[in-house]
């Protein structure tokens, strides 16, 4: 499995990389190793809806900075100022973002690994959409390791997240700690998780992987098209299964749509969970095939 986490990473599989019971335990277990309580978290919009409890179960305090969606970019002088002024401790950047698929360029991960660095901040980046981003070099060409924790999940590769095979990377003094929470809280990964991670070849995995990516890439466009000519604003995406919907010109917010959605027997979820200007988004999930998802949509 070390060649599939690892691909181009200068690291020691042996030393460097963890299974754990799937990425949200990942992420858990990173935050408490690096963190005490009472620690400042920062978290970018839109934060993956398990951030907020996890930093809460920590006892940890966190906030968050605005994803600038007319320009589709963060501001990266204005997190670093952030970073000072609430004396930060931990960055939590999701790359790919969950759920709106933008993803990070590598000259701005390494502006901000290097910022954090020199402040003694730790950067992890949550990365289980990695394996699904459309164009790939994008999310591989960043290495950095010192000072960086990557949490990442092969489950979601595969979108079975019944499979909770999650996996974390880092430097080694870290790893050392994070293993021995990982082993007293956990004690291993499932049996069925292992027989995946000591049988799937690399090969297969990457083709399995461009081939899903794909296919979500072929959706997003299809579902893009279809809502943007209903009027609906679609955030691009770069990355995985999901879709981020302003709903503003027919729904108040979006917990209306979801509830309008909902009588139709159409599951969706609302931008409300994933920070404060996302009210008025829904979240689509593009899971479907092709034309079941395109006779949905054209419901809305």
């Amino acid at each position: 499995i070390s060649s599939i986490v690892a691909k181009d990473l200068r690291i020691n599989p042996s030393i460097n990389i963890s299974l754990c019971n799937g990425a949200k335990f990942g992420i858990y277990l990173s935050l408490k190793t690096i963190t005490n309580p009472g620690d400042n978290i920062l978290l970018l919009e839109p934060y993956w809806l398990s951030y907020p409890d996890i930093c809460k179960s920590l006892n940890l305090k966190f906030s968050s900075i605005q994803f600038e969606i007319e320009s589709n970019q963060y501001n990266l002088s204005q997190i670093k100022n952030t970073i000072l002024q609430k004396n930060i401790k931990v960055i939590v950047v999701n790359n790919p973002v969950n759920p709106s698929g933008f993803v990070f360029r590598t000259e701005f991960l390494e502006d901000l690994s290097s910022f954090c660095l020199l402040n003694n901040v730790w950067l992890l980046i949550d990365e289980v959409y990695k394996d699904l981003t459309f164009k790939k070099e994008e999310v591989e060409s960043f290495t950095q390791l010192k000072g960086v924790v990557r949490v990442g999940s092969l489950s979601k590769s595969f979108a079975i997240p019944g499979f909770r095979l999650g996996y974390v990377i880092g430097e080694e003094e870290f790893m050392r700690n994070f293993i021995l929470f990982n082993q007293h809280i956990s004690t291993c990964i499932t049996n069925l998780s292992n027989y995946l991670a000591e049988n799937i070849a690399q090969a297969d995995y990457l083709y399995y992987t461009l081939y899903s990516s794909n296919i979500y890439e072929e959706r997003f466009i299809l579902a893009s098209n279809i809502l943007t000519k209903k009027g609906y604003k679609v955030l691009p995406s770069e990355a995985s299964f999901y879709l981020l919907c302003n709903v503003s010109h027919k729904f108040k917010s979006g917990e209306e749509a979801v509830s309008y959605f909902e009588s139709k027997g159409i599951i969706l979820t609302s931008g409300s969970h994933y920070g404060s200007q996302f009210t008025n988004y829904i979240r689509i999930c593009l899971t479907l095939e092709l034309q079941k998802l395109a006779s949905i949509l054209e419901e809305f």
